[in-house]
């Protein structure tokens, strides 16, 4: 069997050193956020659709299934940016806690 380059050898680990030490400062900077707890405290006033899918405790693709039918919110673009405002979807969780209520 051949031995790894060494290019390889003395590249692999500067990777993974790299990765981590690029997840670490995006944990300081709050970019990852490493609980529940400071991701709901925060106010968003236009999420995107990974930060509405970890709200939902769903997948994006259960968010944009939601959409099409007609159950969520459509979202606007700006520029390469698609996002929700924060004011419709909490409108829409009123109108389902009604809708539960008379139904109840």
């Amino acid at each position: 069997m051949e031995k790894p380059s060494r290019f390889f050898r003395n590249t692999v680990p500067l990777f993974i050193y790299a990765a981590r030490l690029v997840r670490l400062k995006s944990q300081q900077l709050g970019a990852v956020r490493p609980n529940r707890e400071v991701k709901m405290t925060t106010s968003r006033k236009f999420p995107n659709v990974r930060d509405i899918a970890d709200d939902f405790n769903c997948s994006t693709s259960t968010i944009w299934r939601w959409v099409a039918d007609g159950k969520f919110p459509k979202p606007f673009k700006i520029g390469g940016l698609t996002i929700w405002d924060d004011g419709e979807i909490d409108s829409m969780i009123d109108s389902a806690k009604r809708d539960r209520g008379e139904a109840a």
